[in-house]
């Protein structure tokens, strides 16, 4: 598993051998053969090398107990069993040594840009945040060794990158960044408007200056792999977020915010609410990573083994136990109200929450929660097509007309074939050729994603293109022309790959069912695999335009998307149809019955169809946001929000101070 034919594992264990020593001489060698890259001027952290000297080589020590686990390494012969005994000796290089490139920093862009055919070795150091990292690629003749001191990774659009520490940036722009494979246009979009809201320290609120406290606060609950079974004692680490500067005390409420399908970063406790609402209610906040997704996957990896332990049950599971264990640590009293907030997936699993556990959740905020699982969800692109006439963001009659002409010529070149095609390929940036009637496919469904995407995260920090943007591209300053609104649709493509830091666009359905099918966790799929597993076993949501008013191409069919479940997973269509019936049965859809939740959406968000938009009673309100899209609720307050989404904002707050109100009148009235 260490071995490749572009990475000798000897050479790294001797080089790691040579550093345990602490002979620079040794590291001056091992310098002719290994590209370093680490902060120079970084400490080491106090918990792994306090008292070492330091010379040239970035890992010193002297002491007898790393010159055995040096000379234990030299005979492990690349073993992952053996080396991880060796470096075990050691007690200040202990806990974990993988064999293939884990994802452990999946959520920051540079590790995103590396190839899936990575493979080395890593080196957790005291606690999951903290890591040591040798790294072969294809692409890169030269193991990297790579020093992680709480630092953050970035790439800019240009595609150079750095690691950037408290003080230091160094450049990563030798780096040969191979394109990652595009699964999910959709969700891409998603996680790069996330990270771009979360991407600006400033913006966080951090406090970075010699002697300020770090906000927000990291840290790792063990929590059982399999909570519905006692006797199962495996664990893994989940990671949380914590912000307590506006926390005023024991009796203070707990804001939890749930992670959803991807990593959750320190913005989930420092950015838009849950966070903008602690100072005026004294919370502390919370946000809770999702199991199997970002840095909380449990160790042995994505087989359908280890995936049986991936469900929105599980994670609900995962809150109740994070409520116990986190109450321990933070000395929360037992009277603090403990409310729950999540968008999209996640605000669904803030409504659940409160449903299954209204004991231990007060109240919830759900915003743009998809309640109602749905196999065919053709909903999704009847929305679009509205949103695209929609002149409050710059839609119109005109637009969506293009829209669907631009499709329309996309499907004239690809049954055309020939030159025609392989021009289309060309022009749309299609990583591999559009010969085959799948591929077509994924290439419509990776354009639908872009237009679709575009409205679902209309107006949003980090969003490529706003509707009044993507009308203008099709519009193409008034040409008439037949081939106008393509060339439009053609350059809305080379933007949002661009802004997304991609060369192409993934259309070989091999490679994707190939990618899926990968049970090692890799750092450039963002949790597709993991994601499909659960629209296969819970959700459905599958985006058709099987409609006869969606202005898209009506490829791909919904056969072609339940095909993923039983090409990768061996689930049949029958199988997930099950699922989804079920899933609705156990938390009832749209009508679920929970009491004290607040259901947020936007009206030009497509998710909007599965939530609730009108209140089912004086304990399940719901909020509709005029010409909002999806989760803008939750985003950071901004110049140019408009009034309908500030009042809306205003009425979170205010519900949530009505319901704490209520119950600390009726406690004391109990208590008289």
């Amino acid at each position: 598993m260490f071995r490749n034919a572009e990475c000798d594992v000897k050479k790294l264990l001797h080089l790691i051998a040579a550093e345990e020593k602490g002979d620079p001489k040794q590291c001056e060698v091992g310098k002719k053969d290994f590209h370093f890259l680490y902060p120079q001027d970084a400490r080491l952290t106090d918990n792994w090398a306090q008292g070492d000297s330091h010379t040239t080589c970035p890992i010193v020590s002297l002491s007898s107990a790393r010159a055995q686990s040096a000379e234990c390494l030299l005979s492990s012969a690349g073993s992952p069993e053996q080396v991880n005994k060796c470096l075990g000796i050691s007690p200040r290089f202990p806990y974990l040594v993988l064999a293939r490139f884990r994802t452990l920093y999946s959520d920051h862009a540079f590790e995103e840009e590396l190839s899936p055919e990575v493979s080395g070795i890593e080196f957790k150091v005291k606690g999951p945040a903290t890591s040591v990292r040798l790294v072969c690629t294809r692409k890169i003749k030269k193991p990297i060794l790579i020093f992680m001191f709480y630092t953050s990774l970035f790439l800019t659009p240009g595609g150079e990158g750095g690691i950037e520490t408290k003080r230091k940036t160094l450049t990563l722009a030798e780096m040969d960044f191979v394109p990652q494979l595009e699964i999910s246009l959709l969700r891409r979009l998603g996680e790069h408007t996330q990270q771009l809201m979360e991407s600006s320290e400033q913006s966080l609120g951090l406090k970075l200056g010699p002697g300020d406290v770090s906000l927000p606060k990291e840290g790792w609950l063990e929590q059982p792999l399999d909570p519905f079974n006692a006797s199962d004692r495996r664990v893994f680490l989940q990671r949380y977020w914590v912000n307590d500067q506006y926390w005023t005390g024991q009796n203070g409420p707990i804001f939890l915010h749930l992670g959803g399908e991807g990593s959750l970063g320190p913005g989930s406790v420092m950015r838009g609410h849950p966070a903008s609402l602690a100072p005026a209610l004294g919370a502390l906040v919370v946000g809770l990573e999702h199991r199997f997704y970002g840095l909380s996957i449990p160790a042995a990896g994505l087989d359908m083994a280890q995936l049986r332990f991936l469900s929105s049950r599980h994670a609900l599971a995962d809150m109740a136990s994070a409520h116990l264990a986190l109450s321990r640590i933070f000395n929360v009293s037992s009277s603090s109200r403990w409310i729950c907030f999540g968008g999209s997936y996640a605000g669904s699993l803030a409504a659940w929450a409160r449903l299954k556990f209204p004991h231990l959740i007060f109240a919830s905020v759900a915003s743009s929660a998809p309640l109602r699982a749905v196999l065919d969800f053709s909903e999704y692109n009847a929305v679009v097509s509205r949103s695209l006439m929609r002149t409050a963001i710059g839609g119109s009659l005109e637009c969506r007309t293009a829209a669907s002409a631009a499709f329309a010529e996309v499907g004239r070149r690809l049954r055309a074939g020939g030159a025609a095609q392989a021009a289309l390929r060309a022009e749309l940036g299609a990583c591999s050729p559009l010969s085959r009637t799948e591929d077509q496919a994924m290439l419509l469904e990776a354009l639908q994603a872009l237009v679709g995407g575009t409205v679902q995260y209309d107006g949003q920090v980090g969003a490529p293109l706003s509707v009044r943007q993507l009308c203008g591209l099709l519009a193409d300053g008034g040409n008439r022309s037949r081939t106008a609104p393509y060339r439009g649709l053609r350059r809305a493509v080379q933007i949002v790959m661009h802004s997304l830091g991609q060369r192409c666009l993934s259309t070989s359905r091999a490679e994707t069912v190939a990618q899926l099918r990968d049970t090692e966790p890799q750092v450039s799929n963002f949790g597709d695999r993991q994601w499909l597993y659960q629209t296969c076993t819970e959700f459905g949501f599958y985006v058709t335009c099987e409609d006869p008013d969606c202005p898209f191409s009506q490829l791909p069919a919904l056969p072609s998307q339940l095909g993923l479940c039983e090409q990768v997973f061996g689930l049949s269509a029958s199988s997930v149809a099950q699922a989804v019936a079920q899933t609705n049965s156990y938390y009832g859809g749209q009508t679920p019955r929970a009491t004290q939740v607040l259901f947020v959406n936007g009206d030009a968000d497509p998710w909007h169809m599965l939530s609730v938009t009108q209140s089912l009673g004086p304990f399940e309100s719901a909020l509709l946001i005029p010409n909002a899209s999806h989760c803008l609720d939750m985003a950071p307050e901004r110049p140019s929000d408009s009034p309908s989404l500030r009042l809306a904002r205003q009425e979170i707050f205010q519900q949530l101070q009505t319901w704490l109100r209520l119950a600390n009148e009726s406690q004391g009235r109990d208590g008289a």
